[in-house]
């Protein structure tokens, strides 16, 4: 095997995956819905250690008020050198408590705020090589 097409990933310790997640302005969240698979971005937030989006009624996110099964990605990946990393978050849907301020792109009527129970957390650290 040639040197330059080795990819090495290493596991990062939950604390680091937990700064990463509060450091982030958005990620992708990823259910089955009644429509398929959806994966969504959203931009979101921690709050007390829970990962909080906001979305609208009426919306494919606004199902996630139920108790639902999700994973949530962030990442963060430079094409140039493809040195990065990526986070990962599996829990259940809850509506977020009452008093959260607010994070969406989009600004139209009242928000629905949403937070995953966080049931594992993992991330990785990547290393590789760019192929054209």
């Amino acid at each position: 095997m040639d040197n330059q097409d080795v990819a090495y990933f290493q596991e990062l310790p939950a604390e680091e995956c937990r700064s990463l997640l509060g450091d982030a302005d958005y990620g992708r969240v990823a259910w089955q819905s009644a429509r398929g698979l959806l994966v969504v971005p959203v931009n979101h937030k921690v709050v007390d250690g829970h990962v909080v989006f906001h979305t609208f009624p009426g919306t494919a996110l606004s199902e996630l008020l139920e108790p639902t099964d999700v994973a949530f990605q962030i990442d963060d990946v430079d094409e140039d050198s493809a040195i990065g990393w990526s986070v990962l978050v599996r829990g259940r849907t809850a509506p977020a408590p009452e008093g959260i301020e607010p994070v969406s792109w989009l600004n139209r009527g009242e928000p629905i705020g949403i937070w995953i129970q966080e049931e594992s957390l993992s991330g990785r650290a990547i290393a590789g090589t760019r192929r054209d």
